[in-house]
């Protein structure tokens, strides 16, 4: 193990008005690895009090690499813990999760239908008419994302399985609301059996917002149970039935995804994120 020597003469000390203070020691160490440099004998710990500042304490280690084949080392201490980023977090704490916030820009099919002129052979020859047809539009929204953050420790890896069976699934989720699951990213952090996961969420308020049509000939497909409206987590279809000459085509909407259930069956309690790992601390 190498060992360090302290140059006593290039000790600093700073203190301002608000008894705010910093100290600084340079210690030489016989080694050219940091790493090992930190290791060396006579190297003090981090949060340890300065020998002669006892108010102080050591915040963290600046390394550098000299020419002759050593490292400085230097401490820097204070009173007040301004080398320290205190801001972040201890993600090994067995409690620890984050919830952040994102939103997401998405475009919705609409169906309408236009008016075509279209021509058909007829007895006396080729007539002109017009009919319904079915077409598209999309309307812009903004949608919420529920970001969550959490490390954990898998004892087997096929533990994971269960973020992708309730991935794009319908969670109900603490705040009473329903979101869709969108999955998750997962990081190995060590050997040990740690990871990090990153779940996402989204938030469908449904379509309410239907600008007007703009000619006689270009409207809506008639909605069959009569509003028109997108409610959340479904898509609209539309599909004509009757003369297209004289009836609009008809619209309704489907849902797209099913409950993520805590329990087996078709309960649809949407408490299946409660089984996703590291889920539990935020129950």
């Amino acid at each position: 193990m190498p060992t360090a020597y302290e140059l006593g003469l290039q000790r600093d000390w700073t203190k301002n008005r608000a008894g705010k203070q910093t100290a600084r020691r340079r210690f030489v160490v016989d080694t050219i690895d940091p790493a090992a440099a930190l290791l060396a004998d006579g190297i003090p710990l981090t949060n340890t009090s300065h020998p002669d500042l006892p108010d102080l304490r050591l915040d963290r280690y600046n390394v550098s690499v000299s020419n002759d084949g050593t490292c400085n080392v230097d401490c820097e201490y204070s009173n007040d813990s301004r080398f320290v980023d205190l801001r972040q977090p201890n993600k090994d704490d067995p409690a620890w999760y984050h919830w952040g916030w994102a939103q997401r820009k998405v475009m919705v099919d609409i169906p309408i239908c236009v008016r075509s002129l279209v021509i058909a052979d007829g007895l006396n020859g080729q007539v002109s008419k017009k009919v319904w047809k079915i077409a598209k539009k999309q309307v812009g929204e903004t949608r919420i994302i529920r970001p969550l953050n959490v490390r954990v420790k898998i004892d087997n890896v096929r533990d994971l399985d269960i973020i992708s069976q309730q991935t794009d699934k319908l969670h109900v989720m603490p705040d009473g609301k329903t979101y869709r699951f969108e999955g998750a990213s997962v990081a190995q952090v060590d050997d040990e059996g740690f990871y990090d996961i990153s779940y996402t969420w989204e938030r469908d308020e449904g379509t309410f917002y239907f600008p007007d049509a703009i000619s006689r000939d270009v409207g809506y497909c008639t909605p069959v149970n009569g509003l028109l409206v997108r409610p959340s987590y479904t898509v609209l279809v539309a599909y004509q039935i009757g003369n297209p000459e004289t009836d609009k085509p008809l619209m309704e909407y489907q849902d797209v995804y099913d409950y993520g259930n805590r329990t087996a069956g078709n309960n649809n309690d949407g408490l299946g994120w409660q089984l996703l790992p590291g889920a539990n601390r935020i129950l």
